[in-house]
């Protein structure tokens, strides 16, 4: 006569449980409630994590690549890249649009999805920039996802952003004083409303009127990045003024304005802001003009005592000057148009850009990424296919890229009582 594996010792069903891969560890807690209960103690992860030498290396980082239409900001497939594993310039490979950490999971097809934000091992999406978006928080590793309810202010005007913390989140959305209901292209203003959503309360909260200093332009789409519980959006000013970085705590319901140091353009690849060293710091890298020269500045962020912030100049470097080591589908570097999109979340010494031949117009460009103390290129992504070969040169106006790295125990959604509103 057989038996069943809850009728097992639990020292037994433990070890089972241990052999189990960790994607799939999060979907066991919904066969019972004994199962639930053994998986949610917080010494199951320390001993799984130790069983399975997941301490080191660390979980693979992503990179989630959003291309959209310049004219109606009409979304392609999103696409992504996977760290192989052993992290390093030796060892490190790529992998494309695996299935495990796409996004395919959720209501809408992946077309319709925008990134927003990644924060802890969860992800903010939408399904467009309009006023009647629908909002998913999800963990791409566990395929666990749920929708929030809408926010109460309707405008396509809002820097949306997401913070992810043990055992809850925040989703924030900062809207202009104004009320619109067409999807305009820009957010122009020195006053905010900050709307709020907390998990532990399944509510949104609008915040008085925040103003800050001066007036400050984002562009739509515009991406934020989450460093130590605050969040921050690069400004989209156009023309050789130093960059403006807004950040927001949603704890205390402030903003701030950081001031990133040199002339630069702002115009979008010109420019880049990452957190990298697994979370401990922010970057900005930054293209500086002089004598029809371009060289790139790396700074990384100081926080003062005080509360002021302060910057120190990483790096200062020139593409031409890099002895640069080319695998072979790579562009060379004489013959590229670099179009920076991100920081490393690992390594801040590794910048990723988008790439044009300029001898071949019409080959698909690329992206690659570039370490600036070993000249190592590799290819991330390669190529893309666009519809049209001339819309290429300007699509990239629209590319934007998103890191994800999945801490060593994937974060649980927490549990919510509005009906129908988590899904697994």
């Amino acid at each position: 006569m057989g038996c069943s594996l809850n009728e097992l010792p639990s020292d037994t069903l433990l070890q089972i449980l241990y052999k189990l891969p960790q994607n799939l560890i999060h979907r066991c807690k919904c066969v019972c409630k004994l199962w639930s209960s053994l998986i949610s103690q917080p010494c199951f992860a320390a001993q799984y994590l130790l069983r399975t030498k997941l301490i080191t290396p660390p979980p693979n980082p992503t990179l989630y690549v959003c291309l959209y239409s310049p004219k109606k900001l009409t979304p392609f497939p999103l696409k992504h890249s996977t760290y192989g594993y052993g992290y390093d310039d030796h060892h490190k490979s790529w992998s494309q649009d695996s299935r495990t950490l796409s996004f395919g999971f959720l209501p809408q097809s992946e077309p319709a999805i925008r990134l927003l934000c990644t924060s802890n091992g969860l992800a903010l999406c939408s399904t467009s920039y309009d006023c009647k978006c629908i909002y998913y928080v999800c963990n791409p590793v566990t395929k666990h996802w749920l929708t929030l309810p809408p926010p109460p202010i309707c405008t396509s005007l809002a820097l949306v952003g997401l913070v992810s913390y043990d055992r809850h989140f925040k989703v924030v959305r900062l809207v202009t004083s104004c009320t619109y209901t067409n999807a305009a292209t820009c957010i122009c203003t020195s006053s905010f409303y900050a709307e709020t959503f907390d998990s532990r309360t399944n509510l949104w909260k609008v915040s008085p009127l925040i103003t800050i200093p001066q007036t400050i332009l984002f562009w739509k789409p515009t991406k934020a990045v989450e460093y130590k519980g605050i969040l921050h959006w690069v400004s989209s000013q156009q023309g050789s003024t130093a960059s403006q970085i807004m950040a927001f705590d949603p704890n205390l319901e402030k903003c701030r304005l950081i001031q990133a140091l040199g002339n630069t353009n702002s115009r979008p690849g010109w420019y880049a802001t990452g957190v990298s060293h697994s979370g401990e710091h922010l970057y900005h890298v930054q293209v500086h003009i002089e004598n029809r020269s371009n060289s790139w500045r790396i700074w990384r962020l100081i926080e003062a005592e005080a509360g002021e912030d302060e910057w120190c100049l990483e790096h200062t470097f020139r593409l031409e000057d890099l002895e640069l080591i080319v695998d072979e589908n790579c562009i060379l570097p004489s013959n590229m148009n670099s179009y920076l999109l991100a920081v490393d979340p690992i390594d801040p010494n590794v910048l990723y850009f988008h790439t044009e031949d300029y001898n071949e117009p019409r080959r698909d460009p690329g992206i690659i990424s570039v370490n600036i103390k070993t000249g190592r290129v590799e290819t991330v992504y390669f190529p893309y296919h666009w519809k049209d070969t001339q819309e290429s040169l300007y699509a990239y106006e629209e590319m934007m890229v998103f890191a994800f790295v999945p801490p060593s125990w994937p974060t649980s959604l927490p549990k919510i009582h509005h009906l129908d509103m988590i899904k697994e």
